[in-house]
This record gives C-alpha cells, sequence and structure tokens, in this order.
C-alpha cells in the first residue's frame, strides 16, 4: 500500500504540466485517465484511505478537467499530436443549446503542454483556429507549429492528427456519393489512403509527415515525426485572449509562439521559426483569421495565410526588419 500510494502521486505529477495538461497524447489518450480520476475523486475509492487528498492536492481538479476543454463547439476534439482522425466522428453535436453553450467559450492557451486555440464570430459562425507548439517527442507527428481551423465547430482546414485505420472512409467508387465527390471541381487529385500500404502513403506515413498538418518545410523536409528523441521544443512568446464572447477585447485575440531546435534536430540548419494567429471579429460579427510564419534565413519574407468568412488565401509578403530578431525567407505552407 505505501509503494502503491507513493507511486500513483509520481505518476500524476510527474505525467502532468504545470497547467495540468497530459504530458503525452491528445484528448483520446488523455481520456485514458478518466477512470482514474473518478476513482480518486470517489468518497468510497482513494478517499476512503486519503480524506484529504483533494485539499492536499488542488493540482488534481486541472489535472482531471483541462483535457475535458479540448473540443470545438460541435464537440469535435482538438487534432494534434496523435489523436484519432475519423471520417464520422460519433460525437459530433446536433443539440442546438449544448451548441450554444460551446459557444460562450473564450479563446484558451496551455503553454506548460504548448497547444492554443483562438476563437471569434457569432452564434452559428463561431471560429476556432488552434495551434500546436508542444514539446513531445513521443506521441506525436512533423506538426510544429501546425494549425488547423473550424467553422461551427466543422473542420474547414485539419492536422493530420493519427489516422485511425479502423475508422477509414473507403473510397468505394460504384456508391453514388463517393461518384458525386469525384465529379467535384477539386483542385488535388483525391486519392485513398491505404492502412497497409508500403512507404509514405500508408496512413501512419502520410499523418505523421509535415504534408498533413499545414505548417512549414524546409528543402521540401519537415521536423521529426515523433516516437523518437529527435524534437526541439515550443514557446510562448504572447497570448492575448480569454474574454468571454461580446465581451470588451473579445473581437480582438493573439497567438504568438516560436519552436526552437525541432528543424536542427533532423540535421536542417534552421534553429528557430515562429508563427503567430491574429484572430478578429468586425462589428458585424464577421470573423478573420491571419497568420504570420516567419523562419529566420537570409532573404526578408514571410508567408500571411489569411482565413475569412469569404476564402482562405495564402500570399508572400515583406516583413519589416524592425519586427523580428533575425532576416527571414518565405516558406511553404
Amino acid at each position: 500500500f505505501d509503494f502503491a500510494g507513493g507511486h500513483q502521486e509520481c505518476v500524476l505529477y510527474n505525467h502532468h504540466y504545470h497547467d495540468g495538461m497530459n504530458g503525452e497524447g491528445a484528448p483520446n489518450y488523455m481520456a485514458m485517465l478518466g477512470r482514474y480520476y473518478k476513482y480518486m475523486t470517489d468518497p468510497k475509492g482513494w478517499l476512503e484511505f486519503a480524506p484529504d487528498f483533494l485539499n492536499d492536492n488542488p493540482f488534481f481538479g486541472p489535472a482531471e478537467s483541462e483535457w475535458r476543454k479540448l473540443y470545438t463547439v460541435r464537440g469535435l476534439p482538438l487534432e494534434f499530436a496523435d489523436q484519432h482522425i475519423y471520417a464520422f466522428y460519433p460525437g459530433f453535436l446536433t443539440d442546438a443549446d449544448r451548441v450554444r453553450e460551446n459557444e460562450e467559450r473564450p479563446s484558451m492557451n496551455w503553454p506548460g503542454y504548448g497547444i492554443g486555440i483562438l476563437r471569434v464570430g457569432g452564434s452559428g459562425h463561431r471560429q476556432e483556429v488552434f495551434m500546436t507548439y508542444d514539446r513531445v517527442s513521443l506521441h506525436g507527428a512533423s506538426d510544429k507549429l501546425g494549425i488547423e481551423c473550424w467553422v461551427d465547430g466543422v473542420p474547414v482546414m485539419r492536422e493530420g492528427g493519427y489516422c485511425a485505420g479502423s475508422a477509414a472512409a473507403p473510397l468505394d467508387r460504384s456508391r453514388p456519393e463517393i461518384q458525386a465527390l469525384f465529379a467535384m471541381p477539386y483542385p488535388r487529385e483525391i486519392f485513398e489512403i491505404m492502412p497497409r500500404a508500403p512507404g509514405d502513403f500508408n496512413w501512419r506515413g502520410w499523418t505523421s509527415s509535415h504534408l498533413a498538418h499545414n505548417t512549414a518545410s524546409v528543402n521540401e523536409r519537415g521536423t521529426g515525426r515523433g516516437w523518437s528523441d529527435s524534437e526541439g521544443f515550443g514557446e510562448l512568446i504572447t497570448f492575448k485572449g480569454g474574454e468571454a464572447p461580446g465581451q470588451p477585447g473579445s473581437h480582438f485575440q493573439v497567438l504568438d509562439v516560436r519552436d526552437l531546435y525541432s528543424f536542427e534536430r533532423v540535421g536542417i540548419n534552421v534553429d528557430e521559426f515562429r508563427r503567430a494567429l491574429l484572430a478578429v471579429e468586425g462589428p458585424d460579427g464577421r470573423r478573420e483569421g491571419e497568420n504570420l510564419l516567419v523562419e529566420p534565413a537570409s532573404d526578408a519574407g514571410a508567408v500571411l495565410f489569411r482565413i475569412s468568412s469569404g476564402a482562405i488565401t495564402n500570399s508572400s509578403c515583406a516583413v519589416p526588419q524592425e519586427l523580428v530578431s533575425k532576416h527571414v525567407r518565405t516558406c511553404r505552407l
């Protein structure tokens, strides 16, 4: 009993960051501790042996609850690290009252883990833009400073996550809805990622690569793909947010972060790159998100990526030298 009690406490504290986030994995893995949390707060569970546990360990509250906030207004999990990606997620919310309740969530940031989400826009068109700058080296992918965007809780730009092969949507071309999909004027080729195909076109190879994470590459190469000690770490520069919708200040949100050494750890001579998200809401409730990606190098320039209620555009722009500590060059998204 003495060993078990001390061991549980060691695991609890060592496996969480200071803001309560589980140190590895994503919402699907954090949920695995649900029964553990329940037992630790049960008067007939751990509290029977340690009645003052919750008072003596106020950290336990955030550790039990913070991961439950990693969902969009329609209950879809944020797709970072190795969150399983489902074509049809069973928890998609259609209950109007629950959706309206979720729309009251403000922008949030967890610098201990290294993830943040900006939320702007009114009811029915709430925009949520998420970015990961974590320091996770195992349950991860080539996703440093990767972003994703959701409007009304529905993904319009997804991270690769960690493909759930058992829940993949087969492209059965004999079905009319699949035929309609291929008949759409989509600007890129549609192809199926097979669970057990060789090389980078299997589901694990694709979803762990930088191509699937809306992030930067250098000379067609991304950062480490996870599951090895080959990654750097993210660092928060500025987070401006947290106001409830409609409150003063809620119409302008900022998340500015940088990554240190992740490219260098895979043999690329770039020791730092930086990304800033700006979320703006106009007086009429129209929302826009802007993303500035800056990578230190020799030529001045950067990528500005705008996500508005009308379109998604990508353009190169000049960055005043006084705004950055080094020269930058245009990067590929």
